[in-house]
């Protein structure tokens, strides 16, 4: 092959690479993405009744990787949350919650991501693992959260899953009320629904 005939084939092969590359960087783009609507409730028991506390605020962020409209990674993610955020109809409840959380010495709830395994449900969604740090009152642990996302056509994602453990694996003791008549199980179980929206 003439030196000629090779310089061409090099360049050939350099132009061939550089699109791959582009096409690829086009294809699989990450977007900065805040959240725009957060509800989370959370779902326990006693020895009278079930009972629940809402809460409609908070802040989350997150890196999502896009093809399209495929969720093939997420780079990162926060969450936190004033735990007095949380409400019941009971007021007296809602003072007991925040006295076994201590929420005047530990006032966050949150959790950051530090790794996150994606796969398709098969019903135009994705199934997210995702694994962090979990802070509630004065523990911080290792945990994992699943949640299925769906990429909108507005480009929004949606996450909704749920989490469930034990108040105790925090060190949070259940609250009793009304001079322990009423007491809460250990149980609990986080029901979230956020709506992130590229920045």
């Amino acid at each position: 092959m003439s030196f000629t005939n090779k310089y061409n084939e090099l360049k050939r092969m350099i132009t061939v690479a550089f699109l791959v590359l582009t096409s690829t960087v086009v294809a699989y783009s990450q977007q900065n993405y805040i959240a725009s609507n957060i509800k989370i409730k959370v779902e326990g028991s006693s020895n009278i009744h079930d009972w629940h506390m809402e809460a409609e605020q908070g802040l989350s962020n997150a890196v999502f990787s896009l093809n399209g409209s495929n969720l093939i990674g997420i780079t990162s993610l926060s969450f936190n949350m004033a735990a007095e955020n949380l409400k019941s109809e009971s007021k007296v409840m809602d003072k007991n919650t925040y006295k076994a959380l201590v929420t005047d010495k530990y006032p966050t709830i949150s959790f950051t991501a530090s790794t996150a395994n994606i796969r398709a449900n098969g019903n135009n969604g994705f199934v997210a693992s995702v694994k962090g740090k979990m802070q509630i009152s004065s523990v911080s642990k290792d945990v994992w959260l699943t949640g299925v996302c769906t990429v909108n056509p507005d480009k929004t994602v949606s996450v909704a899953g749920i989490y469930k453990f034990k108040m105790t694996e925090y060190n949070v003791t259940p609250p009793s009320i009304m001079f322990g008549s009423i007491v809460v199980t250990d149980d609990l179980l986080i029901r979230f629904n956020i709506l992130y929206k590229p920045q």
